[in-house]
């Protein structure tokens, strides 16, 4: 009789997957991603690489949409707290840098009830970046 081997049900972390090579991103081919750490453009440009995870964590986590149009940072600029308007009404989304290039932390300002979420990052060859929730948790 033969044996099917186990088949791994682990889904990879974003820098797991970039680190193996046999391991691919779901939804994002190799081709056409870089790590992190080569998102030379994107790390030298805290505010809009903050804004674009303020706007995706208002979407996934939130369910919301809206652009974030107004910033002030806050502790040294370790947080970005972006202002989004949307037609439910505004959010004050945060953005944490202190764990860059590894990933960044993400929650509704204050705070108090919304998810606290983790996002790891890729790039585009061509440039764009992409986000994979590590975990949110509420």
């Amino acid at each position: 009789m033969r044996r099917r081997a186990k088949k791994n049900t682990h889904t990879p972390l974003a820098s797991e997957a970039i680190a193996r090579k046999d391991v691919a991103m779901p939804f994002f081919p190799a081709a056409y991603r870089k790590p992190a750490q080569e998102c030379g453009g994107w790390l030298q440009d805290k505010e809009s690489l903050t804004k674009r995870a303020a706007e995706h964590y208002l979407a996934n986590a939130l369910g919301a949409t809206g652009h974030a149009t107004t910033l002030r940072t806050m502790n040294s600029g370790k947080w970005y707290i972006w202002t989004v308007d949307t037609t439910t009404g505004t959010f004050e989304i945060g953005v944490s840098v202190v764990r860059l290039p590894d990933y960044l932390i993400v929650r509704e300002y204050p705070g108090v009830g919304s998810p606290r979420c983790e996002y790891e990052f890729v790039c585009t060859t061509g440039g764009d970046i992409r986000f994979i929730t590590r975990q949110c948790t509420p």
